[in-house]
């Protein structure tokens, strides 16, 4: 039995909501989310909202603040419709029910300038995300969009280069599914659970990347990977969790390694901790890899210098954060009274499914939007930027879907029978299996390479070792196992999720072996410096079975 749909959204963010809610006005959609809808990435952002020409700048500006941040390796054309339809972000998600923190005289409360933006176009809300999420949860819930949560797509078959059927399992209830969809729009998130230390949700460990070249479709810049300074080192539940930037934490921040140095006067003399997230990260690392950290794995973060009188205003930008470090490191932490330790972690991935300005791939029936895509941030992105892209990538590909559907029909009943029987039969023989490595065994493996081989330093020794224990991980994964049971399967999660992880992991080492420079998050100190010669893309395609990683021009 299979289910018949005309569009299929993958991922329960923001991208992945008003996609849907565009769809549903005229075509039948379903929305399947591997967490609960408005549980993953999009409430989780912390770096506030971009908004486009608020400042009273012209919309170039911000362009080129977008393109200078990507180190120019954007895809300009979707940086052009980013800018254009941002500009009226806030006031289309107001139409849509939000209501936003303002003063008494209507003015929007807090606004403020984050790295790499030249204009006061970051606005930031008390509640965070939360009031996003609660509003698009109850336009789903209101709308006639079915909703799967806690189901995972792990299977697309594609039929003379579109996608004509997928497989999810249902760990709610237990079940395999199968559906054909006329079109699906995949908005999934990044894929920074291939590394062993991450503050994204876990759910993003990157299976629709996978999927997608498995149906023709192309990543590209996978190596442009976003690592943040400053995160919890432990408690071990929390390691990893974001703490952010310096300039969250006030205006005289100050680093120490465990000898005592205020090691970003060595680093970067001039900005010091205020340099840009990427060299922050680069230096903590640095100093932590270098045996200069602290006995559990960190650096000092010293906010005692900071003007008190400033407190509440960041912690009104931030409450999360400052909240956290109460949990952790207790109130005087966050009151700027004591220091505490962080360390950096994987944050946002730039690299991703290669999209036109319609949000379609190169695999017919596929569209795309929000993390999951590549192109929009180049080698970094600015903050805020985040929550502006998924809503407006989010609304273009529902808008665009719906051409693909009014001209499409489902594929054949013969080309969908033999493909969902042969997923059924995979999924037994996970659970017959016995004696072998445990989905969880691989992705524990698959973490460290990757944090080690492809993580924040990298050099061609290091991502040749990688891409050598990623292909021994591969044959070790031929007798995965999965333990029995039907609802909440992790078991059952973890080893369909890996051979997508070891997939991902490999385009992100391909891609960082071709890119033999040094350009925004992605650093190789065997070639430290930018070389012009790689203002390109690197785009990974499947060929035979095999990824290819080519170096194409940026089209200008």
């Amino acid at each position: 039995m299979y289910e018949k749909v005309d569009v299929l959204v993958i991922g329960g963010g923001i991208a992945g909501a008003i996609a849907a809610l565009e769809v549903s006005k005229s075509y039948s959609v379903m929305m399947i989310s591997k967490d609960r809808v408005m549980g993953g990435a999009s409430i989780q952002a912390s770096g506030g909202m971009a908004i486009p020409g608020i400042a009273g700048e012209d919309l170039s500006v911000f362009v080129e603040d977008t393109l200078k941040g990507g180190e120019y390796i954007n895809d300009r054309s979707l940086v052009k419709i980013f800018a254009e339809e941002g500009a009226s972000y806030i006031t289309y998600l107001e139409e849509l029910g939000m209501v936003f923190d303002q003063d008494k005289e209507g003015k929007y409360r807090i606004y403020k300038r984050t790295e790499g933006h030249s204009a006061m176009r970051n606005y930031n809300d008390r509640r965070g995300c939360h009031e996003v999420g609660r509003v698009f949860k109850e336009k789903l819930v209101k709308s006639n969009v079915k909703l799967m949560e806690h189901t995972m797509v792990y299977d697309m078959k594609s039929v003379d280069g579109r996608i004509a059927a997928c497989s999810a399992y249902s760990l709610k209830d237990g079940k395999i599914i199968h559906i054909a969809p006329k079109a699906v729009i995949m908005a999934s998130g990044g894929y920074g659970r291939i590394y062993s230390v991450s503050d994204m949700s876990t759910g993003l460990t990157g299976e629709c990347h996978g999927m997608a070249l498995d149906c023709g479709a192309e990543l590209m810049d996978m190596e442009m990977v976003q690592f943040i300074p400053l995160a919890f080192p432990f408690p071990e539940g929390m390691r990893g969790a974001f703490i952010g930037m310096c300039s969250i934490h006030g205006p005289d921040v100050r680093l120490y390694n465990s000898l005592g140095e205020r090691f970003m006067e060595r680093y970067q003399p001039d900005r010091k901790e205020y340099a840009t997230r990427d060299q922050v990260a680069r230096a903590i690392f640095t100093e932590i890899r270098d045996g200069r950290g602290t006995e559990r794995g960190g650096v000092i973060v010293d906010t005692t210098n900071n003007d008190k009188s400033l407190l509440p205003r960041y912690k009104a930008s931030t409450a999360a954060v400052y909240s956290a470090l109460a949990r952790v490191f207790g109130e005087k932490a966050a009151n700027w009274e004591e220091p505490f330790e962080a360390a950096p972690s994987q944050h946002f991935c730039m690299g991703g499914i290669k999209i036109d300005g319609d949000c379609r791939t190169a695999c017919k029936n596929l569209f795309a939007a929000g993390e999951i895509t590549g192109g929009i941030h180049g080698a970094n992105r600015l903050g805020g930027n985040a929550l502006t892209e998924v809503t407006v990538f989010g609304k273009l590909a529902g808008k665009s879907v719906c051409k693909e559907v009014a001209e499409a029909d489902w594929a054949k009943e013969s080309d969908l029978e033999q493909y969902f029987a042969e997923q059924d039969a995979m999924v037994k023989d996970l659970f017959v299996k016995k004696g072998g490595v445990s989905g969880t065994q691989i992705k524990k493996a698959l973490g460290e390479i990757m944090w080690e081989c492809g993580g924040i330093v990298r050099n061609q020794e290091m991502i040749e070792k990688g891409l050598a224990q990623l292909a021994e991980l591969k044959k070790e994964a031929e007798t995965m196992h999965a333990e029995e049971g039907d609802i909440w399967n992790y078991s059952l999660v973890e080893a369909l999720e890996v051979k997508h992880m070891l997939k991902v992991s490999e385009a992100v080492l391909l891609s960082a072996s071709m890119r033999k420079e040094s350009r925004g998050s992605h650093y190789r100190e065997d070639y430290p410096a930018k070389d012009e010669a790689y203002m390109s893309n690197m785009v990974i395609v499947q060929k035979e079975g095999k990824l290819v990683c080519e170096k194409r021009p940026i089209i200008l």
